[in-house]
């Protein structure tokens, strides 16, 4: 019997690491966690985006689609929207994808992307080595 607590317990215990690797930014936080770290980060304008990156980002409607055309995979990064909005995303697998809301941006003052009615004119992704990356498009579909 108690063979088969420990093994059930084992097996409980990988089954919720293999779900916390999500590729969606979604990492428990709700809107006021995720305002408030919103409010923490500042964009930096010392440093020139880069376009090295092979990265698109795609508008459908109220999502914004990132395709990461490398063969690395980008982990513990920031999303910027016009500089003013921000996001962080765990990881985009190598030659993977990533869809977020706009819902998920917010602004210094806690003000969500999709509270606004804002044209996404570029987006940048900030790396945790401190690179900074402006994305190719958007793409409007």
């Amino acid at each position: 019997m108690t063979r088969y607590a420990i093994s059930f317990l084992a097996l409980s215990t990988l089954v919720g690491c293999s779900g916390s690797t999500s590729l969606l930014s979604s990492d428990g936080k709700d809107d006021t966690q995720r305002a408030a770290w919103a409010a923490t980060v500042k964009y930096p304008t010392d440093k020139k985006p880069s376009t090295d990156l092979k990265a698109t980002l795609v508008v459908d409607g109220s999502d914004l689609k990132i395709y990461n055309a490398t063969t690395q995979q980008l982990t513990d990064i920031k999303v910027w929207v016009n500089g003013t909005y921000v996001t962080r995303v765990d990881r985009i697998s190598a030659n993977g994808h990533l869809t977020l809301s706009r819902g998920e941006f917010f602004d210094s003052i806690g003000t969500k992307l999709s509270n606004r009615d804002v044209e996404i004119a570029r987006i940048e992704i900030e790396t945790l080595d401190g690179h900074l990356y402006t994305l190719q498009g958007p793409i409007r579909e």
